[in-house]
């Protein structure tokens, strides 16, 4: 036995016993555990040694082998992240708000964007102001006529919440129906009355839509040309001129009508005959006839202030629109030699505008007969002073100056707020211009783009030639001042206007 412990020792290394510690000695004890410190550093030194596993690899190479080897997400899914996933999807959806479903409403019928509201509120202080005054104007005159101070007031009141709906209505409508193929639009008209009523419509693919055939630009220009026909044939002379016709009880001018019916097909030419404008065969030559037939309908009426404009208009269309400038240089050329014609061969017809124009040179030469109204247009304008004798206070209204509610309204306004009011009036239409000539550099197409010109430039065209003639800046002629003169049906266009420039400000940059 004793060879074999021996044996053992050399075999087996001694290890080194922790001696045995007896309670009841507690010297031996003490020393025990400063023994126990004292062996601490050297044990920390080898954790790292002691700790080391040859079986398993480092953290790092367990992550390298992670990213590289392929995920498998059913090893991934347990019944504790089930419930994660679970409490965090109630969490977010609690949060969160369905969105709006998509509208199914047509392309034509459709809310868009917001209309200019700084053009919406010009046009009501337009359409207010112009009420006010027209109101001042007319009252001596209705009084006399009709035994009731406000009878005119009564109408143009009634035509101006006419107007304002139609304008309402029609800013809501897109511009754009004005070029849709008729059909096209009833196609579109009929998926909005479905949605209304939630009827799910059936896709379309609006690419099928080439835009051509009969739409309302055409009918709308036939039709006034149907009726500026008639009118110069059976329409009511006054002072040789056929410029009424009485429909349905509703006397009216169709000239007023015939403006925005050019402009609408002037706009839709610029844009269907946009790649040949340039040309004379093709592009100009259509242009041309659209202008002369106009014209020439406003000239058959003896309605020459409505021939200037209308051929304003349509210059600054076709100039915008960089139509063939040969063409343009050869028509004015035709004109030229029209109005020598007719002064030569025809001195009767147009002896009258020579008269006027006499007149304008010398407004106190003959202000018993040829220059009455201008000349009383000048007194009652300077009679004003600059701040004017006050509203509803005019003396010249009681039948000193003639058609005061009409064509010479604006030298009423200069009489009772004077030099200050007639500025305003000024720069309400300035302001008015400017608006519209930012919708229309905006529009997000062509035809929008040229159907806003046009607009802008018949109104503002009109107010200044009706405020040039009122001081005498140009010759006397029949034009009245949009939203002050008297005229229901003149009012009522003037706004519906309006309404297609608001629908096309909802489209446009401004």
């Amino acid at each position: 036995m004793a060879n074999n412990g021996r044996l053992n020792d050399v075999l087996v290394s001694k290890k080194k016993k922790t001696p045995t510690v007896s309670v009841n000695k507690p010297e031996a004890a003490e020393r025990h555990q400063r023994e126990v410190k004292s062996e601490a550093p050297e044990k920390r030194k080898y954790d790292h040694v002691i700790q080391y596993n040859p079986g398993t690899r480092p953290a790092q190479q367990k992550a390298k082998a992670t990213k590289k080897a392929p995920l498998n997400p059913v090893s991934l899914i347990n019944d504790e992240t089930m419930d994660e996933v679970a409490e965090f999807a109630t969490k977010t959806v609690s949060k969160l708000k369905a969105p709006d479903a998509a509208p199914t409403c047509c392309t034509y019928f459709q809310r868009r964007g917001r209309a200019d509201v700084p053009l919406l509120l010009v046009i009501v202080i337009l359409s207010v102001f112009g009420l006010v005054m027209m109101s001042s104007a007319s009252y001596a005159q209705s009084l006399f006529e009709n035994r009731d101070s406000y009878d005119f007031i009564k109408q143009q009141i009634d035509g101006m919440l006419m107007g304002f709906i139609v304008m309402m209505i029609v800013a809501f409508v897109d511009y754009k129906i004005f070029i849709t193929p008729i059909t096209q639009v009833i196609r579109h008209f009929g998926r909005f009355l479905k949605s209304l009523i939630g009827i799910t419509n059936k896709p379309y693919d609006e690419s099928k839509a080439k835009g051509n055939g009969l739409n309302f630009a055409h009918i709308f220009f036939l039709a006034t040309i149907v009726i500026m026909a008639y009118t110069c044939v059976w329409g009511e002379s006054v002072a040789d001129a056929k410029r009424w016709i009485t429909l349905l009880g509703i006397r009216f001018q169709p000239s007023e009508i015939m403006k925005f019916a050019m402009i609408v097909i002037m706009a839709f030419m610029v844009q269907r005959l946009y790649e040949v404008r340039k040309t004379f065969a093709p592009g100009f030559i259509r242009f041309a006839l659209v202008f002369l037939m106009c014209v020439g309908m406003c000239a058959a009426q003896r309605h020459y202030s409505a021939v200037i404009i209308v051929a304003v208009i349509c210059y600054a269309m076709m100039f915008a629109g960089e139509v063939n400038r040969k063409g343009l240089l050869g028509l004015t050329a035709l004109i030229a030699l029209a109005v020598v014609i007719f002064v030569v061969f025809f001195p009767d017809k147009i002896s009258y505008i020579f008269v006027r124009i006499d007149g304008w040179f010398d407004p106190f030469k003959d202000t018993g007969d040829t220059t009455y109204q201008t000349s009383q247009s000048l007194i009652t304008i300077g009679s004003g002073g600059f701040f004017g004798r006050g509203l509803g206070n005019s003396i010249m209204k009681y039948y000193y100056l003639p058609e005061a509610q009409n064509d010479f309204v604006f030298s009423i306004v200069c009489e009772e707020l004077g030099l200050v009011g007639g500025i305003t009036v000024i720069l309400l239409f300035v302001f008015f211009g400017y608006r519209g000539y930012k919708i229309s550099k905006g529009a997000s197409d062509t035809f929008g783009a040229f159907l806003a010109l046009g607009i802008t430039v018949q109104l503002v065209l009109q107010a200044f030639f009706n405020i040039g003639v009122a001081c005498n800046a140009l010759p006397n002629t029949g034009i009245s001042l949009p939203f002050f003169s008297y005229g229901r049906t003149a009012l009522m266009i003037q706004l519906a206007e309006v309404g297609v420039l608001l629908s096309i400000s909802r489209n446009s940059k401004t």
